[in-house]
């Protein structure tokens, strides 16, 4: 989804068309100090500026723009984290986009130059890179065939419970009694079972997912009766 605002001063919001932008009141005439993330010469500087909340759908970002009594700024935010300004721009001369939770200049994620600065058009930096959402594996079940007889194919599948990307499978029968034809590195595997008894059908799976909080990897796996047909 998109949102729009016009900010008027440093704390009135106009023609506001939605949600994820939330104005972040300030104790200072609703203002907030932050850091000054551009020309700092060495030392830490704070300026008066207003701050937005925005929700940016894997996780919130803040929108910090310096501005005075007299600012005027249409505001748009496309819903993943970039804006895009005017055509009212009067007063501020810079935006920049932060983690929700630091003010620190080195994790500046995107600063919008103006065109008081920027010579012509809004210009966007991009030093650093927008949250994901934390993800998880969670747990691995094995689904298919509880029972079968020797000889039997048989097609297994496995799942996880959580929301993780980029994964990996790898399928085997612990104490044998069946083999595996085909491939063995994706969600589903036949298994060809060989002997009679209890067996088990196995998969463990693991991520590279950059955003995985937890336990890399998860193993499911199948308790199948086989019997001498």
């Amino acid at each position: 989804m998109a949102d729009t605002l016009t900010l008027k001063g440093v704390d009135v919001v106009t023609n506001h068309t939605g949600t994820e932008m939330q104005l972040k009141r300030g104790k200072k005439a609703g203002s907030t100090a932050f850091p000054k993330w551009w020309d700092r010469r060495g030392q830490v500087q704070y300026v008066d500026c207003t701050i937005f909340r925005v929700d940016i759908g894997t996780a919130f970002v803040r929108l910090v723009i310096p501005c005075g009594r007299a600012a005027t700024l249409d505001i748009r935010h496309d819903g993943a984290g970039n804006f895009t300004f005017g055509p009212a721009m009067t007063g501020p001369e810079r935006a920049a986009v932060f983690p929700d939770d630091s003010s620190a200049p080195a994790q500046l994620i995107h600063e919008y130059q103006f065109p008081k600065i920027s010579g012509g058009a809004v210009l966007k930096r991009t030093p650093g890179t927008l949250p994901t959402a934390n993800t998880s594996l969670g747990t691995a079940s094995v689904a298919g065939p509880a029972t079968a007889d020797v000889g039997d194919d048989k097609v297994y599948n496995v799942t996880i419970t959580g929301d993780a990307s980029n994964l990996a499978y790898a399928w085997t029968i612990p104490g044998g009694g069946g083999v595996i034809p085909g491939a063995t590195n994706t969600a589903s595997a036949t298994v060809t079972w060989a002997a009679a008894g209890s067996r088990t059908a196995q998969c463990v799976v693991t991520s590279t997912d950059p955003a995985l909080t937890g336990p890399t990897s998860a193993t499911g796996t199948k308790s199948v009766t086989v019997s001498t047909p």
